[in-house]
Order: structure tokens, then C-alpha cells, then sequence
């Protein structure tokens, strides 16, 4: 499972297919950076979208655009049958179809810079692979681009889901280990493309310059196709490892847990020279997996009060659990819209600077013997719920 390269070809993973694929087609990049000023170090992601590009590729068309305002006396006369549902025009609500680039800060302020093109704006190319959108690129070696919002624009479009500011970035990278056996469903998949990566060059954050460093950009990459989102999502990943038994840094040592696909988790594990993956699309049989994710009882303290992802993992040969949590200042929320339209969408919490522990054991015989012990740091956490506008 483990791959360890350069650079690894997204071409044969549908990434030059990102405009014909139905439904939410993603590409994510999550890593640290130091800021120049004071030397202290943030969490960031960049995103890349294609929702519903088959519905209409040459506009940017929102799920979220103003309603139509209606006047009290014409629901009054809707609600007494005087006028039918023919003659009452509501609002008229769109399927999505768009292109988006987002830029987020896990940090501070936790903010979301989102600029949508028409999916047909985008070139593709092939071997190697590049995508150009205006002055944006993602390719199997970099990802460089901006983008700036003003307040104005911002507060005029709610439907973007963007806050103003503005970013760039120019950033080359190499994946340590990767898989391909995320979750694969006949036109669905998910590929956690680069479990250990890493990052490097620079980039503004509303004038402020970070410097994104090999050794401390804890990158981690992801790639999903999929008809929509889960209702119930759950992601959790890290490549920050300290091991609790020898007191050493991990190298090379990296996992994501993503869902919830067919009422489960899928669990990929990179452990140095060995690896194991469990897809959600496999018999039940294969392995059984638990999940949660709750606040901890509340206290008077606000830096006390954290939440807490959980999951248990058992195989016919391994037992995996791994606790997660992060304290609600570093929290941050942001919706995402479904394929399926009618406004509905994904509510996420979010937090790059999850700490917990990731404890693995094998079975022999009628007991356990304990593989590795160790303390996760600077975890990337998510979980959603579908909701309904």
C-alpha cells in the first residue's frame, strides 16, 4: 500500500476528469506554516471543487443565492387555497454547478477565502497533470495561485460562504506515503494521496508572510470523488507522531479515517516500513469499526472544555484505537453545499491542532500484543451534518 515517491501521477486517479464526474469532485491540501513575524506556527488548507459540473459548465450557478422576498398577504392567500401553487411563484431554487478555490486559516480567525469560476474555465492537461484556473494551478508537483475578497463583497453575497481577506500561496511538494485504497464504489472514490507530505515555499495571508518548511509542514493531501458527501461526515488525520514507548519522533508515520461511507469509516494506517488500509466498501466481515465524536462535560473554563473524536478499529488480527481531541478556541465552522441542491448542506466544525493518542495491538492467540503506542499532534479534524436551509 505504501508508496514512497517524488512525485506521484493524480492522472490515473481521475484527477483529468475533474469536469465530466457527476456530483462533488475534490482535491484538498492541509500543512503547516511559520509565521515570518513571530515564528509561531499555523494550520492552513487549499481546496479545489467541482460541484455538478455537468449541469452548467460555462456559469457559476449557487445553490444559496438571495430569496425572493414574499409578501405576508400572499402566503396568507397560498395558505387559504386563493391562490394555487401554479400562480404562487416563491423562490426558485437552483441545483449548484460551479468551480471553487478556497484558502482556510485553522487558526486566528479561522477564515475561508472562496472564488468560483464556471468548471469549463478550468484547463486540464495531462501527463503531467496540471489544472489552470485564471491565475491558479494545482499540478503533481506545486499549487500556486490568490485570491482577495473585499468586506463589501462579502457582505452583499452571503451565498458565497467566504470571508474577506485576501491569500497567495506558491508551494512545490513530495508525497511520503500514499494509498489508493481509501474507498472505491463503482463512480465514487476516496484517495488519501498523500498521508505523509511534504510542503515547501511561501505564502501571504492578509499581509503577513508564512514560511512553509519540508521538516515542519506536517502536509497532508486528499483527492474524492463521490455522487455527494456523506450526511454524517468524520475525518481524522495526522502525521505529527512521538512514540509514547521510545520517546522518539515517528517518521513517516501517518493516518486519515474518513466517512462515514455505507454506515462505516474507512481506516488508513502508514506506520514507517509497514502499512494497513481498511475500506469501507469491504465485507463486514473484514473488520468492525466504531466512531464518535462529543463534548466533553463542560467546564468553567473555556480552555478546559474540548472535542473529542473517537474511534475502534478491530480486525481479525489488529485492534487500532485512536482519541483525538482539541479544544473549542480552536474550532471553526463552515457549511459546504450538497450536489443534491434544494439548499440543502454540509454544517462542518473544524481544527488543525488536534492532540490525542494512537494506540495499535496484535492479536496472537487469545491475547494481545501491543505494535506501537504513541502521542498524535497537529491532527486535522472534521465533522458534519447534513442540514436543510
Amino acid at each position: 500500500m505504501s508508496i514512497s515517491k517524488k512525485n506521484f501521477d493524480f492522472s490515473k486517479y481521475g484527477l483529468a476528469n475533474f469536469q465530466k464526474k457527476i456530483g462533488v469532485n475534490f482535491l484538498r491540501y492541509v500543512f503547516s506554516a511559520v509565521n515570518k513575524e513571530n515564528s509561531t506556527e499555523e494550520r492552513f488548507f487549499i481546496e479545489l471543487e467541482f460541484l455538478n459540473p455537468h449541469i452548467k459548465p460555462n456559469e457559476v450557478v449557487l445553490g444559496f443565492e438571495p430569496r425572493v422576498n414574499v409578501s405576508s398577504g400572499d402566503l396568507q392567500s397560498a395558505l387559504l387555497g386563493n391562490i394555487s401553487q401554479s400562480d404562487f411563484k416563491g423562490e426558485d431554487i437552483e441545483t449548484p454547478s460551479y468551480g471553487v478555490i478556497r484558502f482556510g486559516c485553522l487558526s486566528g480567525n479561522h477564515s475561508v477565502l472562496c472564488h468560483y469560476f464556471p468548471c469549463n474555465q478550468a484547463k486540464i492537461s495531462t501527463k503531467p497533470t496540471k489544472i489552470e484556473i485564471e491565475n491558479t494551478v494545482f499540478s503533481d508537483k506545486s499549487i500556486s495561485g490568490e485570491i482577495s475578497l473585499s468586506e463589501s463583497e462579502v457582505a452583499k453575497h452571503p451565498e458565497l460562504f467566504s470571508n474577506s481577506g485576501k491569500a497567495s500561496w506558491n508551494l512545490t511538494y513530495e508525497i511520503d506515503a500514499s494509498s489508493i485504497k481509501g474507498y472505491d464504489k463503482k463512480n465514487e472514490k476516496w484517495l488519501p494521496l498523500g498521508i505523509v507530505s511534504s510542503l515547501y515555499g511561501l505564502i501571504k495571508f492578509n499581509d503577513v508572510e508564512y514560511a512553509v518548511l519540508p521538516q515542519k509542514s506536517k502536509g497532508y493531501i486528499e483527492r474524492f470523488y463521490l455522487k455527494d458527501l456523506p450526511s454524517t461526515w468524520f475525518h481524522l488525520s495526522s502525521c505529527d507522531f512521538v512514540s509514547l514507548i521510545s520517546g522518539k519522533k515517528l517518521h513517516n508515520f501517518g493516518f486519515s479515517v474518513q466517512g462515514i461511507f455505507n454506515n462505516k469509516l474507512s481506516v488508513i494506517c502508514n506506520l514507517g516500513d509497514d502499512s494497513f488500509a481498511f475500506s469501507a466498501n469491504q465485507s463486514d466481515r473484514k473488520y468492525t469499526v466504531v466512531c464518535d465524536c462529543s463534548q466533553t462535560p463542560e467546564n468553567e473554563s473555556e480552555k478546559e472544555t474540548m472535542l473529542h473524536w473517537s474511534i475502534s478499529l478491530s480486525s481479525n488480527d489488529l485492534i487500532l484505537d485512536i482519541d483525538i481531541f482539541s479544544n473549542l478556541k480552536d474550532l471553526s465552522n463552515r457549511s459546504l453545499e450538497l450536489s443534491e441542491g434544494n439548499r440543502a448542506l454540509l454544517n462542518l466544525v473544524q481544527s488543525g491542532y488536534g492532540t490525542g493518542e494512537f494506540k495499535l495491538y496484535k492479536k496472537v492467540k487469545k491475547s494481545i500484543e501491543q505494535i506501537e503506542y504513541a502521542k498524535i499532534e497537529s491532527a486535522f479534524c472534521e465533522f458534519g451534518k447534513r442540514e436543510i436551509q
